[in-house]
């Protein structure tokens, strides 16, 4: 299946259109999935075959606990999806032992109401400020990505 492998609050970036700036604004920020090194794919083909741009709400933006995430189409009229009864993402952050070091986020995403625990994820820092790797969980994601366990193009 189509997957994400790494993304990146960092910034700033070339994406433009107020996307991946690397600060908070008013509790918000933006990242364009096919963005200027802000969103890497687990997949070995191309998964983003649109201008996807997720839009992040936060609780706070000095100490951020909880999330919110809006995914926008850009290519149908800049529609931005704020339906959360059809189509809900949330993230909380979490203390997850497998990855000391590391800031976790917990994704849960839920359609129609109904939690779709398959599509559930954890965002696991791999990189610190300063560009340092972060172990175990950069060794966990090299690993990933030289596993089998991706996608070939086209597969199913």
């Amino acid at each position: 299946q189509d997957s994400s492998a790494m993304m990146t609050f960092g910034g700033p970036s070339n994406d433009g259109g107020g996307c991946s700036t690397g600060q908070l604004l008013d509790d918000r920020c933006k990242v364009r999935c096919a963005g200027d090194r802000s969103w890497a794919e687990a997949s070995k083909a191309p998964f983003f075959k649109v201008d996807l741009i997720y839009h992040f709400v936060f609780d706070d933006s000095s100490n951020p606990t909880k999330g919110q995430m809006y995914p926008e189409w850009a290519v149908v009229s800049s529609l931005v999806m704020s339906i959360e009864h059809l189509m809900d993402f949330e993230m909380e952050l979490i203390s997850d032992e497998a990855y000391p070091g590391s800031v976790v986020w917990r994704r849960d995403t839920a359609f129609a109401g109904m939690n779709a625990n398959s599509l559930d994820y954890k965002c696991v820092q791999i990189i610190d400020e300063s560009g340092q790797r972060i172990q175990p969980a950069f060794s966990k994601f090299v690993e990933y990505q030289e596993s089998s366990e991706r996608m070939e193009p086209g597969a199913r």
